[in-house]
């Protein structure tokens, strides 16, 4: 495809994106050519006219959204089984710029905030941190386990903090009674 095809149809830039540089006419009429040469021949009406037609459209966006989108890799050749229509191109290159925004939007709200602040420190030196059964002191167990806990991992075990009459011990602890 070559620059005369691509004057067939009369392109301006967009002003939506101040930040972001348009898609140069002739990289826009590249990938245009890209975008066609991966669906099966005939299906365009007019080759030339599509072409130019959504090469016009290209050049509204960013470089990096057109070079997205007509990526047989990431874009409308990977998703769309038919030759795609100029609105679906537009609206391709809508939704990924779109989803850009909410990225850099996201960036911008919450760069800032430090994951670790978030969540409390866990302590894993805690004695009893593993304790998660309870031995009432009438059981039969009971006595047996206290002797045990004289040489236990002290992660093992940890009297009751409510002051009820018995102990708490590990699962592992408590099935080797």
């Amino acid at each position: 495809m070559g620059n005369e095809q691509f004057r067939k149809l009369h392109w301006t830039s967009s002003t939506e994106s101040p930040n972001s540089a348009i898609c140069p006419p002739q990289i826009a009429a590249q990938r245009a050519a890209l975008l066609f040469g991966c669906y099966r021949r005939g299906d365009a009406n007019d080759p030339e006219t599509y072409s130019a037609a959504v090469a016009a459209i290209l050049t509204r966006f960013p470089q990096h959204v057109v070079e997205y989108v007509t990526d047989p890799r990431t874009g409308i050749p990977s998703d769309v089984q038919w030759l795609p229509s100029v609105a679906e191109v537009k609206q391709a290159c809508i939704k990924r710029l779109a989803f850009l925004d909410r990225l850099a939007d996201f960036d911008r709200r919450f760069a800032n905030r430090s994951p670790t602040a978030a969540l409390p420190k866990f302590d894993d030196t805690r004695p009893g941190r593993r304790a998660n059964v309870f031995v009432q002191a009438e059981a039969p167990q009971y006595a047996r386990l206290l002797e045990v806990t004289k040489t236990a991992d002290p992660a093992d075990w940890k009297p009751d903090e409510g002051g009820r009459p018995g102990i708490w011990v590990s699962s592992g602890l408590f099935q080797r009674t």
